[in-house]
């Protein structure tokens, strides 16, 4: 993000950018608080933390800032005594404290942790956030404890939104942070949309953490979702397993058979997106297919190897803008336009529409009659640059 190449990050909280400003060179800030993820006490025997037997093990992060968190939530549930002025701010270790009422107390990796509390002995309980606990196997609701939402570590630990300094007051930026605060986006969308969905809290045990990945990636790059249960998923929320109605039906009216779509031969197309991104698609008249190109080479499959191919190539035109020119991230116009549907050794002109934002894309002749589809695999390509498309 300092070279420019991002321009806000959201994944840290305070601390960790300070301490990462000051080992980096870098003058990164914060442009607003928005999530507060909360530490737990956290057990798989324990049921209560008045049954905390003397001499029980209790598992700490070692890293600073969480270290201090997970002994300030112990001293607030009155299992250890530290300095009158220990802080947030300040800072403390298992060094610093004054009395540890006879418990075993034990620092680890924080990302170790969860392994550690799910083989350790009866009567052990572990200090850590909800991401850490979740990769243990448990819910917020499994929490003996949990931070003062009103304390310290909730203004200090909040994940914020951090850019270069100096940007932190560019409407862009605000605007960014503004949605992130607005819990009701991805509801209101979901909602709108009327898409059943899982929550990945009270359907946790359908999420998993990928061990091997854990060993070298940040925790929240392991988390992977288990589709062989994805049936007793929906059962247990409630979620219906077959389409709607209306869903029910392919995308387009496919014909039979593969048949030529105009008198006009086309054995080659060269579709142009950009200056710098072009596709190729060759026809393979034994195979009926075409084969596609990017920038010149092969356009590869990497789950098998296979060079891209389709039975239908559809090059639909569109505006376009540039919301961010660094990443060069672009919106569409998904009104509709005109194109061309490329099958068979063969090419004709087409119009394209959506009647709303959700709506299915009709694909119809000049005349503005539906076409029917030939069979197989489609490619659809938006591009701004429709007149550029070279036909061989």
């Amino acid at each position: 993000m300092q070279d420019g190449t991002l321009d806000a990050n959201y994944f840290q909280h305070t601390p960790y950018l300070n301490s990462f400003n000051e080992s980096n060179g870098t003058d990164l800030v914060s442009a607003g608080s928005i999530h507060y993820e909360p530490f737990g006490i956290y057990s798989f025997s324990v049921t209560d933390l008045k049954d905390l037997a003397k001499g029980a093990t209790i598992i700490v992060p070692d890293d600073d800032s969480n270290q201090t968190r997970a002994l300030l939530l112990l001293e607030q549930e009155g299992l250890i005594k530290l300095p009158d002025n220990a802080s947030v701010e300040s800072g403390v270790t298992v060094l610093d404290i004054e009395d540890d009422n006879g418990y075993n107390i034990q620092a680890a990796q924080a990302d170790a942790i969860p392994s550690l509390l799910k083989n350790s002995g009866e009567g052990t309980i572990a200090v850590i956030n909800y991401n850490y606990a979740l990769g243990a196997g448990l819910k917020t609701t499994d929490a003996l404890a949990i931070e003062d939402a009103s304390g310290d570590a909730a203004q200090t630990y909040a994940n914020i939104v951090a850019v270069r300094n100096g940007d932190e007051n560019d409407p862009a930026i605000q605007a960014l942070v503004a949605a992130l605060k607005d819990e009701t986006v991805a509801k209101d969308t979901l909602e709108k949309l009327k898409i059943d969905r899982l929550d990945g809290y009270s359907n946790s045990f359908v999420f998993g953490r990928d061990e091997e990945r854990m060993k070298t990636f940040a925790y929240e790059h392991t988390g992977y979702y288990k589709g062989s249960l994805t049936v007793k998923a929906l059962d247990q929320a409630g979620i219906r397993k077959k389409l709607k109605k209306e869903k029910n039906k392919p995308v387009f009216p496919f014909r039979e058979e593969a048949q030529a779509v105009s008198k006009t031969k086309c054995t080659k197309c060269k579709a142009v997106f950009s200056a710098e991104y072009f596709s190729d698609f060759t026809y393979n008249a034994k195979e009926d297919v075409y084969y596609k190109s990017h920038n010149g080479s092969p356009h590869i499959d990497s789950s098998n190897g296979k060079q891209l191919a389709f039975e239908n190539v559809f090059i639909l035109g569109t505006t376009t803008k540039i919301i961010n020119q660094s990443n060069l991230l672009i919106s569409l116009d998904w009104h509709g336009g005109d194109g061309c549907y490329i099958s068979h050794g063969t090419v004709t002109p087409i119009k394209w529409s959506k009647a709303d934002e959700f709506a299915d894309i009709v694909i119809t002749d000049q005349n503005g009659s539906v076409i029917e589809v030939n069979p197989g695999k489609s490619y659809l390509g938006f591009t701004s640059r429709l007149g550029d498309t070279i036909y061989s």
